[in-house]
């Protein structure tokens, strides 16, 4: 589906993007691939295990990646808090992690 996400999405460079579910950071990813050198992607999800995942996985992007503990719901704050006025683009991932159902622990279960 991150074919699909970057036709429609169509992520340029110098363009700030809002991934507001990151979870395992693919749709990020791409973001970050299509919008080289210098696009940027803020990074939202309330799972810190899936934040620190996806931070080293995606350490090569360096601070093209802003990562923050948040809710979707709490973007305006988030924005406001790192200095970006707005978006060029958001995705909105609001499916489930499978994952989150392997690890009983977690609290999701069929």
């Amino acid at each position: 589906m991150a074919r699909e996400v970057m036709d429609l999405l169509r992520p340029e460079t110098r363009k700030r993007y809002l991934d507001g579910t990151l979870g395992g950071g693919g749709h990020a990813e791409e973001i970050l691939i299509h919008s080289s050198p210098d696009g940027q992607v803020l990074g939202l999800d309330l799972d810190d295990e899936a934040l620190d995942a996806t931070r080293e996985r995606l350490s090569r992007f360096g601070d093209r990646l802003v990562p923050r503990q948040a809710n979707f719901a709490t973007a305006g704050v988030v924005l406001k808090e790192i200095g970006w006025l707005g978006v060029d683009g958001i995705v909105l991932d609001l499916g489930v992690s499978s994952r989150q159902f392997e690890s009983p622990e977690r609290g999701f279960s069929f």
